[in-house]
């Protein structure tokens, strides 16, 4: 089921199926383009789901379904009533703690450029050091380029 904003058509699930499909061939993703993904636990499913989000960058909020026979489906939904809040400095710095700290990242500077991105925030390559910059301050990142991770993040208000 493929849930969509009041007035407008949600795209069907075929429709989203192809997309995804295009994506993992043009990105060579072989998860996305063949028929059944055998699964080695929640933590797989959940990193497919999360990609397929990603790579569809709408519909974006996952939910699993169990079904018969250790089966999971993903449901992707898109609902102006899931959006998240206007990002903040602190519940930014929250998110991105949590992420490089439960996430298998292999590129934290790519992780970072696409999450600022996705949610509309500002960001800068002050010689090599990124700094985020919202409406109520910013948050200075700290990465380790040898590695590709971030290895400290200062948070400061307007």
């Amino acid at each position: 089921m493929v849930v969509g904003q009041p007035g407008r058509s949600a795209p069907s699930v075929t429709e989203l199926a192809l997309r995804l499909r295009a994506y993992g061939e043009e990105h060579g993703v072989p998860e996305f383009t063949g028929p059944e993904h055998p699964l080695d636990g929640e933590r797989t499913w959940r990193r497919l789901g999360i990609a397929a989000g990603l790579a569809l960058r709408s519909p974006r909020t996952l939910l699993p379904a169990a079904v018969d026979g250790g089966t999971v489906a993903l449901l992707l939904i898109d609902d102006p009533q899931l959006a998240l809040p206007a990002p903040s400095v602190e519940r930014t710095k929250r998110v991105l703690d949590d992420g490089i700290s439960s996430a298998e990242l292999r590129s934290h500077s790519a992780a970072l450029t696409r999450y600022a991105q996705d949610r509309g925030i500002g960001m800068d390559w002050n010689g090599g050091a990124p700094v985020l910059r919202l409406p109520d301050g910013r948050i200075d990142v700290r990465l380790d380029h040898t590695a590709d991770r971030i290895i400290g993040l200062e948070a400061s208000a307007a």
